[in-house]
């Protein structure tokens, strides 16, 4: 799985200089693809946590899930905290325009902490459900979510 999203990131990043030239003729291209984009990345990221499901049956069932909410969070507020100083105080945005990677990688870790993050407050809510509904739950609120906040509320 992991060597699908470096295949992903690869391929977004031999065609990004292609597409960015027909987003001005086809508008909704660009809103297809980074929806595309988002959503197979966050599909691989809930594939992964559903095979966990399958091969731990502990998984999602420590204590520590009740309350792992406010601990990602916490985490995904520092991180995005680190991630600010990095970029403002360290040559990242030049790096990042050199070696295109880095940005997908920092990319599949938010992504990966919003969909823990989607997944502890479900778990939390929906303590009836199982754990790969949860997951399932997890992957299209998640989606959603982060549509909503990339496409519709900039335009407000």
């Amino acid at each position: 799985m992991i060597i699908i999203l470096v295949i992903l990131a690869f391929i977004a990043d031999l065609y990004k200089d292609n597409l960015s030239s027909n987003t001005v003729q086809y508008p909704y291209l660009q809103f297809l693809l980074s929806t595309l984009f988002i959503a197979a990345v966050l599909g691989i990221i809930s594939l992964i946590l559903y095979f966990q499901t399958k091969t731990s049956q502990s998984f999602l069932i420590h204590p520590a899930w009740d309350k792992m909410n406010i601990v990602v969070l916490v985490v995904f507020f520092l991180s995005v905290v680190i991630f600010i100083s990095l970029v403002m105080f360290t040559p990242l945005a030049s790096a990042v325009e050199h070696s295109r990677w880095i940005l997908y990688i920092i990319l599949y870790y938010f992504l990966f902490l919003a969909n823990v993050l989607t997944l502890s407050i479900v778990h939390k809510n929906n303590k009836s459900l199982g754990n790969q509904q949860k997951i399932r739950s997890s992957f299209v609120w998640t989606l959603l979510i982060l549509l909503l906040v990339i496409f519709f509320i900039p335009g407000l």
